[in-house]
């Protein structure tokens, strides 16, 4: 015969941490031929988040650390992110566990995830450059599951800027005296030019631009 035995728990642990860690089982059986066994084990009661640090962007041998709101001047090759759990460990295997860039449109910056001891890489197909071509908003997805099933989720923001300046070149006339009425100069900007703030003098014979 098959006879199955249950433990409840006067007061059940608790499900905010405070209960968590390794619980020993103890199981002592007597048949009524007065015959005898016993069996012990243990188990890991676990209910706490895993927990993420030192989450960074890189770009060869320069490290930025990224905190929510940051912006970064600087191109980006990958970003890292180190997990940790003290009692279940993380389950650097599960697809639960991950690091993901995403766009200002929300879709998928393309790259490779891979693992490093405790840290997550996520190393990008395409690096972001620092020539202001990529500029913008983007969002860092972080995820790890620990072998209890605990999973952390968490988003970090930041903003990728690298101005590049607009330098002004071949204006006529040049600091000398002239008859010419018409005062020209050549704008050269890679994102283009606020035409509403770009303003010419003619009374003063200036060239005055605001950007």
């Amino acid at each position: 015969n098959n006879y199955e035995f249950s433990l409840v728990l006067t007061s059940p642990l608790s499900t905010d941490g405070g209960d968590d860690g390794v619980y020993n089982w103890n199981l002592n059986v007597v048949d009524i031929l007065g015959e005898s066994a016993s069996s012990t084990g243990n188990f890991v009661y676990d209910v706490t988040l895993p927990s993420k640090s030192n989450l960074k962007a890189i770009a060869g041998s320069n490290e930025i650390n990224v905190t929510d709101g940051i912006v970064i001047s600087q191109s980006i090759t990958k970003l890292s992110v180190d997990y940790s759990d003290v009692l279940s460990q993380i389950n650097f295997n599960s697809n639960q566990t991950n690091l993901y860039l995403y766009d200002g449109g929300n879709s998928l910056v393309a790259g490779t995830k891979s693992v490093s001891g405790n840290s997550v890489i996520w190393t990008l197909t395409s690096p972001l450059s620092d020539s202001g071509a990529d500029d913008g908003n983007y969002k860092i997805q972080c995820s790890a599951a620990d072998y209890a099933g605990n999973i952390l989720t968490n988003e970090v923001n930041f903003t990728l800027s690298n101005p590049v300046y607009p330098t002004i070149q071949n204006i006529l006339p040049e600091n000398s005296v002239s008859s010419a009425s018409d005062i020209s100069a050549e704008v050269i900007s890679t994102v283009g030019i606020d035409s509403s703030n770009f303003i010419v003098g003619s009374a003063a014979k200036t060239i005055n631009v605001f950007l």
